[in-house]
């Protein structure tokens, strides 16, 4: 509503005398005023003509994160905080800095003030008035002029009338209701995987809740994407990573403070983008097996990892009890966790590559995360020796059998060394082209073998050998395999699992530590050396301070005939 001059002189002289000059003329419009304490509304103040005649233009002050308004005569803006006052008191308030486009007066165009403090106690004075494009002459005048438009908004809304009530039309402001901020915004489709899920509020946030639904396309299952909040409360920022071609739903609600009305529910629901190259793992073991003591966690990656230590970090292996352990890089698409000794039976592992959202480069996208738990079983340990041409089997240190074997004669020996076995099959198809002895050579063969315990990459199995039963016991005369007769093959078949130990030795050839199955023949320092990160930053699941080594290996019988 409209003041009269006099009524506007005599609700400023009420506070201060300082300031009254300007408003000899013209009229004050006052939409909504500033509160005593803490509500703040968006005060327009006309001011028709100064002294002089010429239009002021308009003055706009946001209570919260109001853009900036615009006039035919002018524009201002204001810092995002908005005013504010002490609590009761009133007795000063920020105004942040104030851009003035198109402000005249006595024919001058002034572009900018900034406004610092205001105080409101009496005398009412403006600390940090700045003005841009204005002249020295000029800024008296100015400064006279925002000190009496500042200090009278504020005074006409702090100051009671003589009887206590306030001045007419003038009635006390509401606290403003909280506000919630969700990004990505409702409804958005095709949000980058790289994306960051953010809830903003000014109040502080009582539940922040973010659904994942499931993906056919990805063969996902629902879940719950993990997030911290800040250390105000007033803000949620997601930690883990968004699955491709998937629904969000993101609920938040905020809970009661002083100053703000109230609470207030929020909800969003956005949609991934599904990349057309994507960044997938597969590993051994799989979930839910129960495997040897042997065994490594082996992920292979669906293409060329050129950053490691990126993809590293995103690994996790835990174990219960914890053991000390660490991941070997074998090539660019494998990589290799083991503890330092043979697991302890009974070990449960689990594992997860939180691949989703991550960038790989080559505009390929980790699509989304994986996990799976397995077990360690019994201790099972095979010693194989080629000079008395028998294989031990063991099993949590008490001896099961003795099998009569024959091993790689001197022109392709077995490889020595522990060696964890890769996988168990009841036929294999063994063509000697695929490891280098062509068709035509004399040592050329292409057989259906059964009962086959893999134990290198390179190709070489205990297995079934009906043609070298006279020579097992007696003598090596294999292309490199165990032989065993087809009654003892099957047994072991049937006693082994991925992950036991076969533990080769005397036959004069060295572990080739490049295949797979040859991990526990490599020294520790060296594994360790083989990881993208240092230990003291790998999420491996390492046991707390103090605690010992677990899972040592079993010391070797002897390897006497029987």
């Amino acid at each position: 509503m409209k003041y009269s001059r006099g009524r506007l002189l005599s609700a400023f002289e009420r506070c201060t005398n300082g300031y009254r000059r300007p408003f000899d003329t013209g009229h004050f419009n006052d939409q909504c005023v500033i509160g005593p304490a803490t509500g703040y509304g968006p005060a327009v103040n006309e001011w028709e003509s100064l002294k002089t005649g010429r239009p002021m233009g308009r003055v706009r002050v946001p209570v919260r994160r109001t853009p900036a308004s615009r006039s035919a005569a002018g524009q201002v803006s204001s810092d995002p905080q908005g005013p504010r006052a002490r609590d009761k008191g009133c007795d000063r308030a920020p105004f942040g800095r104030m851009d003035a486009r198109g402000l005249r007066a006595r024919g001058k165009r002034y572009n900018r003030a900034s406004f610092g403090w205001v105080d409101l106690r009496g005398p009412h004075e403006v600390w940090g008035l700045r003005l841009r494009g204005v002249s020295t002459s000029h800024r008296p005048l100015i400064s006279t002029v925002g000190a009496a438009i500042l200090a009278c908004i504020a005074l006409t809304s702090c100051s009671p009338r003589p009887d206590g009530s306030s001045a007419p039309g003038l009635t006390a402001p509401t606290a403003a209701a909280p506000q919630i901020v969700i990004t990505p915004s409702d409804r958005s489709r095709d949000v980058a995987l790289t994306s960051t899920v953010v809830v903003r509020s000014d109040a502080p946030l009582q539940s922040v809740t973010v659904t994942r639904g499931a993906s056919k396309s990805q063969d996902t299952t629902a879940g719950v994407l993990a997030g911290q909040l800040s250390a105000d409360g007033r803000s949620w920022t997601s930690t883990g990573g968004l699955f491709a071609d998937t629904q969000y739903q993101v609920s938040a609600k905020t809970s009661t403070v002083n100053g703000i009305s109230g609470t207030v529910d929020a909800a969003a629901t956005f949609t991934t983008a599904n990349p057309e190259k994507s960044f997938k793992v597969s590993w051994e073991p799989v979930a839910g097996q129960t495997v040897g003591i042997g065994t490594p966690v082996t992920l292979t990656f669906s293409a060329p990892v050129s950053d490691r230590a990126a993809v590293q970090r995103r690994l996790v292996v835990t174990t219960d009890p914890p053991v000390n352990g660490a991941w070997n890089w074998a090539s660019d698409r494998v990589v290799r966790w083991r503890p330092q000794q043979y697991w302890k039976s009974g070990t449960r592992v689990h594992v997860e590559a939180n691949l989703a959202g991550l960038d790989v480069g080559g505009k390929r996208f980790g699509v989304k995360d994986r996990a799976m738990d397995f077990v360690i079983g019994s201790a099972q340990i095979s010693y194989v020796d080629a000079a008395t041409h028998t294989m031990k089997v063991y099993r949590d240190g008490v001896l099961q059998r003795t099998l009569a074997v024959s091993l790689g004669k001197s022109s392709s020996p077995t490889m020595s060394g522990p060696h964890n076995v890769l996988g168990i099959a009841p036929t294999v198809i063994m063509d000697s082209a695929t490891v280098g002895i062509p068709k035509g050579d004399p040592d050329y063969y292409y057989e259906t073998v059964q009962w086959n315990v893999q134990f290198t990459s390179g190709g070489e199995y205990v297995h079934s050998a009906p043609w070298s039963v006279g020579a097992q016991g007696e003598d090596n005369v294999s292309h490199g395999c165990v032989n065993a007769s087809p009654a003892d093959a099957e047994w072991f078949y049937r006693f082994s699992r991925v992950g036991d130990i076969v533990d080769v030795r005397n036959t004069g050839r060295p572990p080739d530590t490049s295949q797979l199955g040859n991990e526990w023949s490599i020294s520790w320092q060296r594994w360790t050396a083989g990881s993208a990160l240092p230990p003291a930053t790998e999420t491996t699941g390492a046991p707390p301070a103090g605690a010992g080594m677990v899972g040592a290996a079993a010391s070797p019988p002897p390897t006497t005939r029987s």
